[in-house]
């Protein structure tokens, strides 16, 4: 399973994951493995995975984030915002984690109409790395008076 997903064949590695982990049903690595293979075309399954984690993984960042990013897929920024809260809003460092961190919850504050809150994190990101996903077209949205 990990072959293929590296591999940029999550659909291919499905199988592989399903099968382990019915033998293995504690490892969470696959779990969440598997989650991200889902991410894409099954995305209730995928949440219903991370969900099913236990609660020290869940607080894991790799964790939230996916979490963030699925609720904002099914058109839930509510709830991704009450997820991506639980990261580490205060931390300085930032590593790519924190930055995709930060990213989501930008995107889910703007999604809720969180403007003021959607720019602090996107501007962190961008005085980062300007070319991180789409975070200059996103800021430029927010900071033209676009945002939704």
């Amino acid at each position: 399973g990990l072959a293929w997903q590296e591999a940029g064949e999550p659909k291919k590695a499905v199988s592989y994951y399903e099968e382990h982990l019915q033998q293995e049903p504690e490892d969470h690595q696959a779990r969440f493995n598997l989650a991200v293979c889902y991410m894409d075309d099954r995305p209730e399954d995928s949440l219903a995975l991370l969900q099913s984690l236990p609660i020290e993984a869940r607080q894991e960042l790799s964790v939230i984030i996916l979490m963030g990013r699925l609720f904002l897929r099914l058109n839930r920024p509510e709830l991704a915002v009450e997820v991506l809260e639980k990261g580490p809003v205060r931390t300085r460092r930032m590593d790519e984690s924190v930055l995709a961190f930060r990213y989501y919850l930008g995107l889910a504050y703007k999604r809720t109409g969180q403007k003021r809150k959607a720019l602090t994190q996107l501007r962190k990101v961008y005085a980062e790395n300007i070319k991180f996903m789409d975070v200059a077209k996103e800021l430029e949205e927010l900071e033209d008076g676009n945002g939704e």
